[in-house]
């Protein structure tokens, strides 16, 4: 769909054999490796390196940035052999608004969750990347995964700048300013949030970016199959300002 989007499209990449062995021979004297993509567990060949990890150097910490979605059962026997795993779970929504946003299954996720924690022994780090599509319902999410077992910290702080459309930094004054207003007082509560720079970011409202966001939003609804404002009402006072 890049194309619709005013985007180069792109070739899909995998990595090589070759990188495969040249990784393998390091692995031994790590003490860190960090997987992310793309989505770590699309390539098997992933998953191939951290079964080598486990057998040759158990203690290597293992940081992986995955959205969680498609876990197949090989690859959560390989997560289990793991001992020092730390997960960044991509999670930009609750319900419905996570999958009009990643175009995934809520709930398929929320599922895969409890497996790496009850069945492999690892928790996650919901990372959410906020946009005009979940700047309204941070709480919402901060607060769903605040007391989960499966759920050691989250983070949300990962703010959109590109394309300036999706970005929060370009919506009216007034409503940017009375969200972050709230989200002082509400998101500042809970204990296990990171929020880095958040509450600090500064607003350049530009009416031709919303007029594009209101664009792209239409042709992704099309593409979800439902519309996104149902769900987000915020979007439509925000379209219509």
């Amino acid at each position: 769909y890049d194309e619709q989007f005013g985007r180069k499209k792109e070739k899909l990449t995998r990595i090589s054999n070759k990188s495969i062995e040249k990784i393998k021979k390091l692995v031994p004297n790590l003490n860190v490796i960090f997987v992310k993509g793309g989505e770590p567990f699309a390539d098997v060949k992933n998953m191939e390196i951290l079964e080598y990890v486990a057998d040759v150097n158990p203690n290597c910490l293992i940081l992986m940035t995955s959205n969680i979605q498609s876990i197949t059962k090989k690859n959560f026997s390989i997560l289990k052999k793991l001992k020092n795993l730390k997960i960044y779970a991509s999670i930009d929504g609750v319900g419905e608004v996570y999958n009009w946003i990643r175009g995934g299954n809520f709930d398929n996720m929320i599922e895969n969750a409890k497996k790496i924690y009850y069945e492999c022994g690892h928790q996650i780090e919901p990372s959410t990347t906020i946009t005009i599509y979940n700047f309204f319902s941070l709480e919402k999410i901060i607060e769903y995964f605040n007391d989960k077992p499966y759920v050691v910290h989250q983070q949300c702080y990962n703010v959109v700048n590109w394309p300036d459309w999706s970005s929060i930094q370009y919506i009216p004054k007034n409503i940017f300013k009375s969200t972050m207003d709230n989200y002082q007082k509400t998101l500042t509560k809970y204990k296990k949030v990171e929020l880095g720079n958040l509450l600090k970011l500064e607003n350049k409202f530009d009416e031709k970016v919303i007029s594009e966001s209101k664009k792209y939003t239409e042709r992704m609804n099309i593409i979800r199959g439902f519309d996104i404002t149902d769900h987000v009402p915020e979007l439509k006072k925000l379209f219509h300002h």
